[in-house]
């Protein structure tokens, strides 16, 4: 069963994939990311539009974009955070 909506043709429940994204980017980069998408059997266009469908499903870039200084403060916020509201509730 075809369906035709904005995004493209679903045949079940896939979507049609009908235009192509040429990019550039480092050999080495490439070759890491395509092997750790094999270890979860992906490939890497596979990957590429998982990416795409989520950014588009949460209206974001879907990654985590926090330097690890800056998740450490907020760890440590939320550690104190944390420990302020268990002495409200026990005074």
């Amino acid at each position: 069963m075809l369906v035709q909506t904005s995004e493209g043709i679903i045949m079940g429940n896939m979507i049609e994939k009908n235009d192509r994204i040429a990019i550039r980017t480092n050999k080495l980069l490439k070759e890491k990311a395509t092997a750790v998408f094999a270890k979860n059997q992906v490939d890497l266009s596979t990957a590429i539009n998982m990416f795409l469908n989520r950014a588009v499903e949460e209206d974001r870039i879907p990654l985590d974009l926090r330097t690890p200084e800056q998740l450490e403060a907020e760890y440590q916020w939320l550690g104190r955070e944390g420990k302020m509201r268990q002495l409200c509730i026990t005074r």
